[in-house]
């Protein structure tokens, strides 16, 4: 949810800080190895370090940054992509025994970009049905 930005004090320089009072949502990928190129593993372990670097920088803003890294996500783009043999075993390999679905990604930015997480800031949350941490 976006609020309104509010005007608040600068810092001695005299410029005025805009604070949104509002999340940043960024996008990882998971924190795991998968089969992938090094250069596509470095990206997204570069875009968790700088939600995190965010994160400290605009806390005293009331801005808060976190990063949802999510896994197998079974959309229309798997479906094409991925045979249905293989995505069955890619569900049997989570620890819940199912593939991600779009709403359990939705379910994750919801959560974030609430005011129920208004003292979250600076996580990455793993979507991944108990994969990451395993």
């Amino acid at each position: 949810m976006v609020r309104a930005p509010r005007l608040t004090d600068g810092p001695p320089t005299g410029h005025t800080r805009v604070s949104l009072d509002a999340p940043i949502l960024d996008g990882g990928s998971l924190r795991r190895a998968a089969k992938s190129s090094a250069a596509y593993a470095a990206a997204k372990c570069g875009a968790i370090a700088f939600s995190l670097h965010l994160a400290s920088e605009f806390a005293k803003d009331g801005i808060r940054v976190n990063c949802l890294t999510p896994s197998a996500i079974e959309n229309d783009r798997m479906r094409s992509w991925v045979p249905q043999e293989q995505r069955k075993d890619l569900a049997a390999a989570s620890p819940l025994g199912r593939l991600g679905q779009p709403e359990d990604v939705a379910a994750a930015t919801l959560l974030l970009a609430s005011s129920t997480s208004s003292w979250i800031t600076g996580v990455t949350l793993d979507i991944a049905g108990g994969k990451a941490g395993l």
